[in-house]
């Protein structure tokens, strides 16, 4: 057997060893290194928003302050997160089909059938659909039964949002020594707060109810159709 010869038969080996090890490990390990991509582009395009709020709010959080950094250089900050997140998808292209090379993942063909699962979809909200793949562990079946679409990114950057503006809201409280719960207000705005999810959470209830009761009765209707006996 040649150099060639032995070069290419152990190229084959290489390939069929990686084919069969992602077989063996499953969509898991997809999935996984996918959310842990989709946190970081999050993080990215949250970026300026977050810089520009503590431009914005320099004395009161007194973060930047804390860290050596004055207002006027807080705007290069923001101007360079923004910068850097056109770079940051270019380096994304070659990072995901290193992957792809690398440990023999469908990045691509996974995407776009999930975007075809997607655009399929039985009801706008993706999260309504009772039925998850339970092929997958149980622990990344929301995630994949949410297909990476704009409804996932959406929930993503909402949470990630609130959670960093309640970072923010503690660390002014902290600074200016504010006690929340001796404010008159607090209880007012706790309830009303408490009521407005109660009551989005009884119609959503009520509605998915509704929505239930209609398909039992269109669905006992096709069967009374079909048992009908034919003239």
């Amino acid at each position: 057997m040649g150099a060639k010869q032995r070069a290419s038969h152990n190229f084959s080996v290489v390939t069929l060893t990686h084919f069969l090890c992602a077989q063996s490990e499953g969509i898991e390990p997809l999935l996984d290194s996918f959310s842990v991509y989709s946190v970081e582009i999050v993080g990215g395009l949250l970026s300026p928003f977050i810089n520009a709020f503590l431009l914005m709010f320099f004395d009161e959080t007194k973060m930047p302050e804390n860290y050596g950094i004055r207002a006027n250089e807080m705007i290069f900050y923001t101007l360079f997160a923004g910068y850097m997140i056109i770079y940051s998808f270019g380096m994304d292209v070659f990072i995901l089909n290193t992957q792809e090379l690398v440990h023999g993942w469908r990045v691509y063909d996974y995407v776009s059938y999930q975007r075809y699962r997607f655009s399929v979809r039985d009801h706008r909200w993706m999260l309504k659909n009772d039925v998850l793949d339970e092929s997958i562990a149980p622990g990344m079946q929301t995630l994949d039964l949410l297909c990476f679409s704009s409804q996932y990114y959406f929930l993503l950057a909402i949470f990630s949002y609130g959670m960093l503006m309640n970072m923010f809201a503690m660390t002014i409280f902290l600074r200016e020594d504010y006690a929340i719960f001796s404010d008159p207000m607090s209880p007012i705005i706790l309830t009303l707060m408490f009521l407005i999810c109660e009551v989005r959470r009884n119609e959503r209830s009520g509605a998915n109810e509704a929505a239930s009761e209609a398909a039992s009765e269109a669905a006992s209707e096709a069967a009374k159709r079909q048992t009908r006996p034919k003239k």
